[in-house]
């Protein structure tokens, strides 16, 4: 679980380095690290998210 939480953390830090989350990749890695969120929902929906992205 820390693994998982760390690879979270690092996408949610990309804004650090000015590269912005859209809103819907930001709210996932929120939910994911509030534990609203499993970690197979995660990345079904961040799977969906890159896929529809144009």
């Amino acid at each position: 679980m820390s693994n998982d939480l760390a690879l979270v953390n690092a996408i949610a830090s990309v804004e650090m380095e000015g590269l912005y989350l859209s809103d819907e990749g930001y709210e996932l890695c929120r939910q994911y690290s509030n534990n609203e969120i499993t970690w197979n929902e995660f990345l079904t929906k961040a799977l969906e998210l890159v896929n529809t992205q144009d």
